[in-house]
């Protein structure tokens, strides 16, 4: 099942049960690996106390949310859950058995959280809101009411003609951003050169700046079929790795390799959070965003 994102605000109310407390979001939370040297059998196994589970609102929309509060490594398996949604007159209007996305799967870090975005509902919800999501993972239950359509990730409901319009965005926008990494590609230099690996790096980071700002600036032109806010928000993540890309040109040209490692670290942050935006445009979309990915420009991450 493909998870996504959608948008629209909003104030909610979250009733938990079976032992599942009011959490606070913490969006973006890292989670770290355990080392090589960890095995499930030196590791206690996650009791009911370790775990808390919620359902949040992220970028728009109710996510299941998984965190270890526990305050070290334990081992859980959490697999198969239940998702129920009902709309303002108790009517269940989407239902999900065995989700098999796990919330948790092994070896679960100390103070991290697992979020997953709620699926696309198969209905356009076109019974009266506010809705009511409801997961169920033994031994836990989590409610959360006051929920809008775009929150319950209803679908749209604009016919064929909508979605051309979306489809047709993807596909303009996918070859601009093909055209811009191939003319990275060709821009970088290959192996054999006498440069030194930090004059690669600045070659490479000049390049690529180069194509992004290229590539957003026909980006930009392009009609918006749905969705302005969000689209302009995955634009200012583009344009904020643009700029990182550059000041990583400069600083590999000064020989600042410390600068130039931070700033690297900071356009792979910035890679995955425009990559991930898009993923969450699919559901709302009724289309793979795929070929947005590459965009304004292919990068590694």
């Amino acid at each position: 099942m493909r998870w996504s994102w959608l948008v629209v605000g909003g104030v909610t109310t979250l009733l938990v049960f079976a032992g599942v407390d009011t959490l606070r979001s913490s969006a973006d939370s890292e989670i770290s690996a355990p080392t090589a040297s960890t095995t499930t059998a030196s590791l206690p196994s996650c009791t009911q106390q370790d775990i808390r589970i919620s359902i949040e609102i992220r970028a728009g929309i109710a996510n299941v949310v998984a965190r270890n509060v526990a305050g070290h490594l334990c081992y859980r398996l959490l697999h198969a859950w239940r998702l129920a949604i009902n709309d303002a007159a108790g009517n269940q209007i989407a239902h999900w058995e065995d989700v098999r996305d796990p919330l948790v799967e092994g070896i679960f870090p100390a103070d991290v959280e697992r979020a997953f975005v709620l699926p696309q509902s198969p209905v356009a919800c076109d019974s009266p809101g506010p809705y009511v999501a409801v997961v169920t993972v033994d031994p836990y239950i989590a409610r959360r009411g006051n929920l809008s359509r775009s929150e319950v990730a209803c679908g749209f409901n604009d016919g064929p003609q909508g979605r051309r319009l979306r489809a047709t965005y993807i596909s303009r926008a996918g070859a601009i951003c093909r055209k811009a990494t191939a003319t990275l590609v060709a821009a970088t230099p290959g192996p054999g050169t006498d440069l030194t690996p930090l004059e690669i790096d600045a070659a490479w980071s000049k390049a690529a700046a180069r194509a992004s700002e290229r590539a957003l600036a026909k980006l930009r032109k392009l009609p918006a079929p749905v969705d302005r806010a969000r689209l302009g928000e995955i634009m200012s993540v583009m344009e904020r790795q643009t700029d990182v890309l550059r000041r990583m040109a400069v600083a590999a040209s000064a020989g600042d390799v410390l600068r130039f490692q931070t700033l690297s670290a900071l356009r792979i942050r910035l890679t995955h959070r425009k990559d991930d935006l898009i993923l969450r445009l699919e559901p709302r979309w009724d289309a793979s965003t795929k070929a947005l990915s590459e965009c304004p420009v292919g990068l590694p991450a």
